[in-house]
């Protein structure tokens, strides 16, 4: 493909009645392209990932393991333009354990472990004599029930988390250990013509202490194809150790808390078309922003600065046929911070997507386009408001199926090469032709 970018994959997998296996291996390699405007040198990467699982099935338990790490490096421009690079390790390995406790009750029961490390390859700032480093080790007790008693289905069960984050950045080191802890219970009832789910958590976070959230969703037939639907809930976020203690953390922020409301209708005609609308409402407070606070020398801190509101509406449409498949969307929203009246960062009032995709015997042919608004953004080098245009993409795509389990694909990405920016000072790529080839046997 572009860039010089190289992929190669391998998977095999084995099942019987009672037991399965399977291992997967790629590799993904590129050159890259200049990340800022007004760089000239190409910033790529390199990913190999592997993962392996198993199952089988113990007296009356259904037992699963499964592990995979994905290891590489990525470079990128600082914000002088300054050629950086990080090498990385995330790995996560879980054991699984679940059986039927009754003939309407079913538990399950996964022990997990996850680890990300990143590593600086250059010092933060001249005579540093160290490298950044960031690893967060994250242990995890996920104990899940369903329960039937009638039209009722009960989930209810319980997330036990511990994390440790050790961080060097930018001269400020810190180990921090977080302990969290959230319960849950969900209902969901269909009589009828009715659909009712009603859920509610409570979490317990060692820094910020507990927080309640729930959930309310009621859906009712209407005819054989349209339902209508209804639902609001509540969430919060805690910073996490990078927020608070990396670079420009701040350990005196608070936790995000948001609101959502959605009013939905979703019809359907025959067997191929499918119309949905749907109008929305979200509300977050203590929004988690870094702020910039000079520009020479740089620097910054988290704040909740932000009260934001994204009021909006989306409309849909599918349909699925023999040979052909399509949709169309379509989203207006107006994403505001209530503070003071402003666009929120980074995100368009508008966007429309279509997409189409036709079966000629062994041939697949696909085209899809993204047409998305203008939105506003902070120029990197003056911190001066700035607008950054919107844009249309188009992407085609075809897939030829050989004899012998053999396929080849190609996809072209911005096939009109346009120019156009997702961050102001930000490069994307222009117009990219990738081909594959895939066997496949059993």
């Amino acid at each position: 493909g572009p860039y010089a970018t190289r992929q190669g994959t391998a998977q095999a997998s084995f099942a019987s009645e009672q037991s399965s296996a399977g291992a997967a291996v790629s590799w993904l390699n590129s050159d890259g392209f200049p990340t800022r405007i007004g760089s000239t040198t190409n910033r790529g990467f390199d990913n190999l990932s592997v993962s392996a699982n198993a199952r089988t099935q113990i007296g009356g338990v259904d037992a699963a393991v499964r592990y995979w790490q994905a290891s590489g490096s990525s470079e990128y421009s600082d914000f002088f333009l300054t050629p950086v690079d990080q090498d990385f390790v995330n790995s996560s390995a879980a054991v699984e354990a679940a059986g039927q406790v009754t003939g309407a009750w079913r538990t399950r029961v996964t022990v997990s472990r996850a680890i990300d490390d990143l590593r600086q390859n250059q010092e933060p700032f001249p005579g540093a004599g160290e490298f950044d480093y960031a690893t967060t080790r994250r242990h995890a007790i996920d104990w899940q029930n369903g329960v039937t008693a009638g039209a009722h289905r009960l989930t209810f069960g319980a997330i036990l988390q511990r994390e440790n984050t050790r961080t060097l950045s930018f001269g400020d080191a810190f180990d921090v250990d977080t302990r969290q802890d959230t319960y849950y219970a969900q209902d969901q009832l269909a009589a009828g013509r009715h659909r009712v789910l009603l859920a509610a958590g409570y979490t317990r976070h060692q820094t910020f202490g507990g927080h309640a959230t729930w959930n309310a969703e009621y859906g009712l037939r209407v005819g054989a194809g349209t339902l209508l639907t209804a639902a609001t809930g509540t969430a919060f976020r805690a910073p996490d150790a990078t927020d608070r203690f990396g670079f420009g953390g701040n350990p005196r922020l608070d936790p995000e808390r948001s609101r959502n409301v959605e009013l939905g209708l979703r019809h359907r005609v025959g067997a191929r078309h499918t119309f949905a609308l749907s109008a929305f409402e979200n509300r977050v407070d203590d929004l988690i922003q870094f702020v910039t606070l000079s520009f020479a020398p740089f620097r910054g801190e988290n704040r909740n600065v932000d009260r934001a509101r994204i009021r909006g509406i989306e409309a849909s449409w599918e349909y699925a046929g023999d040979d052909w498949h399509a949709r169309a969307e379509a989203i207006r929203q107006d994403p505001i911070d209530r503070a003071d009246g402003s666009r929120l960062l980074r995100r368009a009032r508008s966007s429309y997507t279509v997409a189409a995709a036709r079966t000629i015997g062994r041939v697949e042919l696909g085209s899809d386009l993204l047409l998305a608004g203008d939105r506003a953004d902070i120029d990197p080098d003056t911190a001066a408001p700035v607008r950054v245009g919107g844009y249309l993409l188009a992407n085609l795509s075809a897939r030829v199926a050989l004899a012998g389990g053999w396929s080849v694909q190609a996809r072209l990405e911005n096939a009109l090469d346009r120019r156009y920016a997702l961050v102001q000072g930000y490069n994307t790529p222009g117009r990219a032709l990738t081909v594959a080839g895939r066997y496949e046997f059993r």
